[in-house]
């Protein structure tokens, strides 16, 4: 038995490891470029749960078809490309891949605002020079009082 006042560190609990959340893994049906963009985008996102494996393999799959579709330049080909797109973006979305969509709404607001104090609008130097030249342009009021 400890004879005093017993050290902070004696009354500590020591907790047991955590295991890291497994990485998720591609099904079996994508193709091996299809596999190294999935692999991608699961370590660029790492918020991406195990529900978001259906998603996002087939966000990968648009993607590939719109790279492929996108070499090819006939009218049928655009169409299916401008789908792929489309499917790409409402994907992207749904996961959070996008930029916009990985900020909340009141941080980008502040981030613009702190931007435009930061960096003035490249029109603020031409109202100050009309503010200026219209004050010059007005008649001083005499100094009489009568």
């Amino acid at each position: 038995m400890q004879r005093g006042r017993k050290s902070v560190s004696s009354t500590l609990v020591q907790l047991a490891p955590t295991d890291t959340a497994p990485r998720l893994t591609a099904p079996a049906i994508v193709t091996k470029s299809e596999q190294t963009t999935f692999a991608e985008l699961v370590q660029l996102n790492p918020h991406l749960v195990a529900t978001d494996v259906p998603l996002l393999t087939s966000f990968v799959q648009a993607t590939t078809m719109a790279h492929r579709l996108g070499r090819k330049h006939d009218d049928k080909t655009v169409a299916e490309w401008e789908r792929c797109v489309r499917t790409m973006l409402a994907l992207g979305r749904r996961l959070r891949l996008l930029p916009v969509n990985a900020t909340h709404p009141d941080k980008l607001s502040r981030q613009r605002r702190d931007a435009a104090e930061r960096f003035p609008p490249p029109w603020a130097d031409l109202v100050e020079m009309n503010e200026t030249c219209s004050r010059d342009d007005e008649p001083e009021p005499d100094g009489d009082g009568d």
